[in-house]
């Protein structure tokens, strides 16, 4: 009797750390509080990443080829470092005040003279602006001669000159050709004269000097 009481004491005990146990292990675990993660990359390995919002950059930026930038024309500016020693070079095309403008001037210099011009005027609504001339020239054998173009802007006359070329001496009596072309910027107020002048060097006492030269550009309504 003692020893089945013994037995039912020590069965007890048994069952009660059992249940104990089981309740001990059965409880949930604690978490760990968060920590930071510090990650090291370097700069051949880096972390990929995606920009959001507004983003800075310090040093160069490259781009592969093929590669291409676009700008939003609804939120962003591009702003053009300029100054009156660096301007922005500009270029007026649709400006319908503009007009095509195109005239040949003829000169004859006679035997026995050494210059001669011609003229034409400048309507008094509008602004010349000369951007091309070109010609030819003809002088006696061993002749020379100066070519230039006179206008008036703000009430001061200034001469142009062109750059003749000789060709060489042609026709029986080896008369010396000379062509000019060449670019230029040469305004002339309206109401003004334009003046081509032709002038021989020594008078061409055995035959006669010629040019006519061809200028264009055009004129602005004022």
């Amino acid at each position: 009797m003692r020893r089945a009481k013994s037995y039912s004491l020590v069965l007890a005990a048994l069952l009660g750390i059992g249940i104990l146990l089981v309740s001990v292990g059965s409880r949930p675990a604690s978490a760990d509080p968060a920590k930071d993660v510090t990650v090291v990359n370097t700069a051949a390995q880096p972390v990929p990443t995606s920009a959001q919002g507004t983003t800075m950059i310090a040093g160069s930026v490259g781009l592969d080829a093929g590669a291409s930038v676009g700008i939003d024309p609804f939120h962003n500016t591009v702003k053009i470092n300029s100054s009156l020693a660096f301007p922005v070079l500009v270029r007026d095309v649709d400006n319908p005040a503009r007009h095509a403008f195109q005239v040949e001037l003829d000169t004859l210099v006679p035997q026995g003279q050494n210059t001669s011009s011609n003229f034409i005027m400048i309507p008094q609504d509008e602004r010349l602006v000369l951007e091309f001339a070109s010609g030819k020239m003809i002088t006696p054998p061993n002749g020379r001669m100066l070519v230039h173009i006179q206008t008036f802007v703000n009430g001061t006359v200034n001469s142009h000159f062109l750059v003749p070329t000789l060709q060489g001496p042609f026709g029986v009596n080896g008369d010396n050709f000379f062509v000019a072309a060449q670019p230029m910027r040469v305004y002339a107020d309206p109401g003004t004269t334009l003046t081509l002048i032709t002038d021989c060097l020594g008078v061409p006492s055995d035959g006669q000097a010629a040019a006519a030269v061809t200028l264009s550009g055009y004129v602005v309504a004022q």
